[in-house]
Order: structure tokens, then sequence, then C-alpha cells
């Protein structure tokens, strides 16, 4: 049932659709590798947002409590491995549980093509 999840409920009772799981969606920001203030750490691999290497800089920048996982559905991050290289947020309907609000892939330059990247639009 994962993969139809299209909606996050709030406690207010109001719904939200479509935060994750589309396409990965481009940000204006590229990252830095390294780690400390400013720099984006490049673990090789999927981690979760509850890894000790992302409270330097990653968690304050981009994640969410360190206590919400791809269990709770917020999503994986996989650091920069090229300086320049650009964020992309929330994952595609075919990667299941590395989807998700706070999902970050940091391993894709700013000129890649994919039927997988899209832009959100919002007012």
């Amino acid at each position: 049932m994962f993969d139809l999840k299209r909606t996050h409920n709030l406690a207010n009772g109001h719904v939200i659709w479509d935060l994750a799981g589309n396409v990965w969606e481009w940000n204006s920001d590229t990252c830095t590798s390294g780690s400390g203030a400013g720099n984006w750490y490049n673990p090789g691999a999927w981690i979760e947002w509850n890894n000790s290497n992302l409270s330097d800089y990653e968690l304050a920048a981009a994640g969410p409590n360190p206590l919400y996982t791809s269990a709770q559905n917020a999503g994986r991050y996989y650091g920069c491995t090229t300086n320049g290289n650009a964020l992309v947020r929330s994952g595609t309907w075919s990667v299941g549980r590395i989807s998700g609000i706070f999902a970050l892939y940091l391993h894709a330059s700013s000129s890649t093509a994919s039927s997988m990247f899209g832009f959100r639009c919002t007012r």
C-alpha cells in the first residue's frame, strides 16, 4: 500500500496531497561535499535521517526530526558525491521507502535530464 500513499494527514484534520513520490523535485541549491557546517555528508549509499553523521549540518538544513525515518515515510538521504550537484527532493513513485517528504538526493548533476525529475509549481 505504500506505493499508493498520496496524502499526508495533519493533526488539525487537513490533508496535504502528493507531497512525495510523484517525481524527484529540483531545488535551486547545489551541494558541497564534506563535513561540518555548509557541507553535505557523502555516505555513498542511501541512509536514514537518524544517522549521526547528519547532525552537524544536514538535519538542520534539510531534514526532519531525527526520530523520523523511512518507517514514518520521511524518506532517506543520499549525499553529495560531486561539488555542485543539484538537490532533488521527495522521490519517485518507483523507489518505495526511499521517497518521502524529506527524501534528499544529492547525486544528480544539474544538467541531468530524466522523466523522473520535475518541478513542483506552488503559489
